[in-house]
């Protein structure tokens, strides 16, 4: 009787342990991502939009023709990478069981001018490589929801 309790409290230790172990499961944290440049541009080449003094016509003898225009919001953009975003699966937390990549998406610099063809502000957005992707980037950048 008292080997069987004994073999009983054993089992149900390396159980617990083997359960507590487990239990947990896995992490998949994200890894940096991963830029394939598409232009010669860089974001350091949008410097020239930081003067506030700095006009559409500067901004294209400087940089070029942009890739997307959107007149009614006053809003151009560059494209300037594919961005692959990578996680990594660690089981228990520690032993890295594989890599899986995401969907490629595109960064894109925005610049917004003023009715008087002056340079407001620019920012970089990722999103999918779409024409409808694009606008609703610029869109919810030029016309943020409320709480935002």
């Amino acid at each position: 009787m008292k080997i069987r309790t004994e073999r009983a409290i054993v089992l149900a230790a390396i159980l617990g342990v083997v359960g507590l172990t487990l239990w947990p499961g896995c992490a998949t944290p994200p890894l940096p991502p991963t830029r394939r440049a598409i232009s010669s541009l860089k974001r350091s080449d949008f410097n020239v939009v930081k003067d506030r003094h700095s006009t559409r016509g500067d901004l294209l003898n400087s940089i070029g023709e942009p890739d997307v225009e959107f007149v009614d919001l006053r809003v151009v953009g560059y494209k300037l990478n594919r961005v692959q975003h990578r996680e990594v699966f660690l089981c228990l937390f520690v032993i890295p069981l594989g890599v899986w990549n995401s969907v490629e998406d595109l960064e894109v610099v925005l610049v917004q001018f003023d009715d008087k063809d002056k340079a407001l502000r620019c920012t970089t957005r990722t999103g999918f490589d779409n024409m409808a992707t694009l606008r609703a980037l610029a869109e919810s950048w030029v016309h943020p929801p409320p709480g935002k």
